[in-house]
């Protein structure tokens, strides 16, 4: 999870510096780029909150059941939200026009 993460990031850092990518989004107004942009930014978002309730059902692991269920619940909705959005970010991805290629 880590590493695609980075990966992610990564790809994020070089279409930036490659293309100025946020002055791009910011001049356009295309609602089509914005949405890129927004399920973009969430995805990153929500690494960050998988990789958080993961590691605390890690650690949980060896508690009280109820614990780890709750986070448990949360880290499964938070997944499905995640595959979603990072397939939604692929697809909308192909489809930037040309002088604005985005992805992540």
């Amino acid at each position: 999870m880590s590493t695609a993460f980075l990966i992610d990031l990564s790809l994020v850092l070089t279409i930036e510096l490659q293309r100025q990518a946020i002055e791009n989004v910011i001049v356009s107004k295309s609602a089509f780029v914005w949405f890129h942009v927004t399920v973009s930014t969430l995805v990153l978002v929500l690494y960050i909150v998988l990789a958080i309730t993961g590691s605390k059902m890690s650690k949980i692991a060896q508690g009280p059941v109820l614990e780890a269920s709750r986070f448990y619940k949360i880290h499964k909705i938070v997944s499905v939200l995640f595959i979603i959005l990072r397939l939604t970010n692929f697809f909308t991805s192909l489809s930037m026009p040309i002088n604005i290629q985005l992805s992540i």
